[in-house]
């Protein structure tokens, strides 16, 4: 007959359901109190214990018992928002624990733990592992691990799906950007009052005078060497400078330019874009998804055309 001893079951339960349950917190991304956790994760590793107990613990080991547990684990260690936001926060209780659960296992593949096999118990089939306490702790940086590669590839596939393609022409070139919407995005020129987009300059490149652009490829400040510069007058007429002021009281001069028209494809409609575009040197994403930050007064509601077949006198290079 083992010998079972209840406090080191206790307190590994604990850990464990305390690490699960701040694991499902950062899943959803809610707004947790540490000392609900600790409450929630009291209640869970109490549970765990009825199953030894001879009258209830039948009751704790159904299928019933398990979900009512589960409800009340969630309810004490979130603040209730609703009866959806708590539906989702049980899913992602059960999604964190399968995730734990799994990365234990496939740690434990790799000595910190032994394997007894199947096993019949009770009329039932069981595979018996035997997990020892660097399985547990070697799985807690790849569970995290895991959760950033997640946060990671839904980053992504948010870029991806929120970034459209802008056409810009000046006179008889043009090229496409890629640019997602900014709503914190509040920069105008002080002079005309025209809104003003940001993008990389390295993608407008094209449309760019060479003396300019030899300028940004030098790594210099294009608006105190403008002075230096002799552009083509039709250029030179586009130009404005912007001052800016960014996160954290950083302020700077921007150079920007007026194109002939600009416009965003979306859903087969072409939509006709206002305001300036601000050259920036460095990249806007890490992954250069996008190259523009449009300002979100930028599209013209009113001059939304389903799209055309092609561009009259414009030709991309």
């Amino acid at each position: 007959m083992p010998t079972i001893y209840l406090d080191v079951i206790w307190i590994e339960n604990f850990c464990m359901d305390l690490w699960i349950l701040f694991v499902a917190g950062l899943l959803g991304k809610y707004k947790f109190s540490i000392w609900r956790l600790v409450l929630g994760t009291a209640a869970a590793s109490f549970i765990s214990l009825m199953v030894f107990v001879p009258v209830v613990g039948g009751v704790f080991s159904s299928w019933a018992g398990k979900i009512a547990a589960s409800f009340l684990i969630v309810y004490v260690s979130f603040s209730w928002q609703g009866l959806r936001t708590f539906l989702k926060q049980t899913a992602l209780f059960y999604l964190s624990s399968f995730m734990t659960g799994g990365v234990v296992l496939a740690v434990s593949f790799f000595g910190a733990g032994s394997f007894g096999g199947l096993q019949i118990i009770n009329d039932r089939f069981t595979w018996q592992v035997n997990l020892g306490t660097s399985a547990l702790l070697g799985s807690l940086p790849v569970v995290y691990g895991c959760i950033q590669l997640l946060f990671r590839a839904k980053r992504q596939n948010h870029t991806f799906k929120h970034r459209f393609p802008v056409i810009i022409r000046v006179g008889d070139t043009a090229t496409q950007v890629f640019a997602m919407i900014d709503t914190g995005n509040s920069l105008v020129d002080p002079i005309s009052h025209a809104v003003v987009s940001i993008c990389v300059c390295s993608a407008v490149s094209n449309l760019l005078p060479k003396k300019l652009w030899n300028i940004y490829e030098k790594g210099e400040d294009a608006v105190l060497q403008l002075g230096s510069v002799e552009l083509d007058p039709d250029f030179e007429a586009r130009i404005r400078i912007i001052p800016y002021h960014g996160v954290g009281g950083s302020a700077g001069m921007l150079l920007a330019f007026t194109p002939d028209e600009w416009w965003t494809l979306q859903d087969g409609r072409k939509t006709m874009l206002s305001g300036l575009i601000a050259l920036q040197t460095g990249a806007l994403s890490h992954s250069d998804s996008y190259q523009m930050i449009l300002h979100p007064d930028a599209p013209m509601d009113n001059q939304t055309t389903p799209l055309a077949v092609g561009l009259k006198g414009a030709s991309f290079r």
